[in-house]
């Protein structure tokens, strides 16, 4: 199912839905530019483009790239094609290449369910393995909030290990400790941040 929505709030965030309707993978074939064009589904910031990939991706849909600068280049990238100038493609490969280390099983949790003993996900969009239940590897990705930290109530008797990734400075740190019971993650009050939280594997 191909998706083009002219929106400005919702655009890779439909992928949901239409998974739902149509039961067919969705690719999102225009979730807006990059660039500066006189047009605002064509004057995105790479900030804004790379966000509505990690939502589309993480939804569960496939999102397409395009440039549209009117100053970078002879001609507009999105109708020639040639190099690309914005600041989103190597982020863009970036989500790709993360996403691609995924295993296999993990989808879209919808809002109402919780993860990790009933930490809800209704203001994060939120991947886990098994659908939310008796998961054991979650990526919460808040997108363009910026929390100073997130607070979990783990499963009892289950112990836990935490990447915090900046998807936009493209970096994966592992913490060094593991953590059960309740606990806080600190973050560091940028945008654009995703925390995966998965369990411990038993020696």
């Amino acid at each position: 199912m191909s998706w083009q929505r002219c929106d400005l709030h919702r655009t890779a965030e439909c992928v949901v839905d239409l998974r739902a309707q149509y039961g067919k993978p969705v690719i999102v074939d225009e979730a807006g530019y990059e660039g500066n064009i006189n047009w605002g589904w064509g004057n995105l910031t790479a900030e804004e483009e790379v966000r509505r990939f990690w939502e589309g991706c993480l939804r569960g849909g496939y999102v397409t790239h395009g440039e549209t600068f009117v100053d970078r280049g002879p001609k507009l990238w999105w109708a020639h094609g040639g190099k690309l100038y914005g600041d989103s493609p190597e982020r863009i490969a970036f989500c790709r290449s993360y996403m691609e280390s995924l295993p296999s099983g993990m989808d879209w949790v919808p809002d109402e369910i919780g993860v990790i003993d009933g930490t809800f996900t209704w203001d994060v969009t939120c991947m886990a393995d098994s659908m939310g239940k008796g998961t054991d590897d979650v990526l919460m990705y808040f997108g363009f909030f910026r929390p100073a930290y997130r607070e979990f109530t783990g499963d009892e008797g289950k112990r836990y290990q935490v990447d915090v990734i900046d998807t936009w400075n493209m970096t994966v740190e592992t913490l060094p400790q593991t953590f059960e019971g309740a606990f806080r993650i600190d973050l560091p009050s940028r945008q654009y941040m995703m925390l995966r939280v998965r369990t411990v594997k038993a020696e």
